[in-house]
């Protein structure tokens, strides 16, 4: 799946060939509407950043200040799970997603590069669905990078679950 920034906005589906190593399109595979959007005039409606469930049955999407959650059919099209949701962080990063037991539940992490930096997580329901924000962590505040006139506050650029299988979130920032 790729999200679209551009006049044909939403989330496309593509299939890879193992053969030679590349992509065929497929076509849309969400409706625009469904997709979380960034608020300005060009752009109605973009896949933005996207994370899957273990199982591949669900991808989650980012863009501008919510999130949406899909659930992926037979034929690989996908089906929004509600509207999407709204976080307190504008443009998140990326996402990352904590599932519960049995892959049910859980958690989506959205670090967030704008705005003085800061983590949202929203609760992530028991059918693969996004409910409330529920914890804000951040604004980060002010900080520099080795430009100070570039940077003059947090800018977190990702969010990795620890490889180690430990319950930790590695938010790395762009300064200091």
């Amino acid at each position: 799946y790729i999200g679209g920034q551009s006049d044909d906005d939403g989330i496309f589906a593509f299939a890879f060939s193992r053969a030679d190593g590349t992509l065929a399109p497929l076509g849309a595979a969400a409706d625009a509407g469904a997709v979380p959007h960034h608020q300005s005039a060009d752009s109605v409606g973009d896949g933005g950043l996207m994370t899957a469930s273990a199982d591949g049955r669900y991808i989650y999407a980012t863009a501008a200040d919510s999130a949406a959650a899909f659930a992926v059919g037979e034929d690989g099209m996908l089906t929004a799970l509600g509207p999407p949701v709204a976080t307190s962080i504008p443009c998140p990063a990326s996402a990352a997603l904590l599932e519960g037991p049995s892959g049910r539940g859980g958690a989506l992490i959205l670090p967030c590069y704008l705005g003085g930096g800061g983590v949202s997580v929203l609760e992530r329901q028991a059918d693969g669905s996004l409910g409330p924000e529920r914890q804000l962590i951040g604004p980060f505040g002010e900080g520099s990078n080795a430009d100070p006139a570039r940077q003059e506050e947090a800018h977190p650029h990702s969010g990795w679950l620890s490889p180690l299988g430990q319950l930790v979130l590695l938010v790395p920032d762009l300064g200091q």
